[in-house]
């Protein structure tokens, strides 16, 4: 199974399909050569004829029936809208309906367009609060973080200062500074 697969993968084909020259191109065969041969006509058989009649007839009785189908279904539809009054309900109320949808969209849209106005007016007035917030943040920032460094840089000196002291036989006073700290 797997070496028929690489064969189909990396062989070339050589049958007629694939090979360059193809097949050759199917001559027409001639005409015969009788005194009867351009009167004959193809003849239909008895069965032949049969089929051809029996789908006629059922062509026929197929549209006569889907005719007869949508007859029926308008004629039910009127009755339906004669006895409920669908029909005169509907335009009415799709006469009054459209005015008020249509005044209601113009309301809609006048209504978006000031609150766009209003958003663009107070977005300026916040923008600028937030910048101001901003800098104040990063000013401040800056003085946490040198905070911050000076309190490390305080522990690294107070550590090594202890160091030096218990190296030079002074524990006491290294613990003093324990103490305090």
């Amino acid at each position: 199974g797997e070496a028929i697969d690489e064969d189909i993968m990396y062989l070339r084909e050589e049958r007629w399909p694939y090979s360059r020259g193809g097949r050759l191109p199917v001559q027409k065969a001639p005409d015969p050569k009788s005194k009867f041969s351009s009167k004959m006509k193809p003849a239909t058989t008895k069965s032949q004829m049969h089929r051809m009649q029996h789908t006629a007839k059922w062509k026929e009785e197929f549209e006569t029936r889907r005719v007869a189908e949508h007859e029926k279904l308008t004629e039910s539809k009127k009755q339906r809208e004669e006895f409920w009054g669908i029909k005169d309900k509907v335009q009415r109320a799709l006469a009054g309906g459209i005015e008020k949808q249509r005044k209601a969209q113009d309301d809609r849209t006048k209504s978006m367009m000031q609150a766009r106005k209003d958003f663009r007016n107070s977005t300026a007035t916040y923008k600028e609060g937030l910048d101001a917030r901003i800098s104040a943040i990063k000013e401040s920032q800056g003085l946490l973080m040198q905070r911050s460094i000076a309190k490390r840089l305080k522990a690294q000196a107070t550590d090594l200062f202890r160091t030096h002291l218990k190296a030079a036989g002074l524990g006491d006073m290294a613990d003093d500074l324990e103490i305090k700290h």
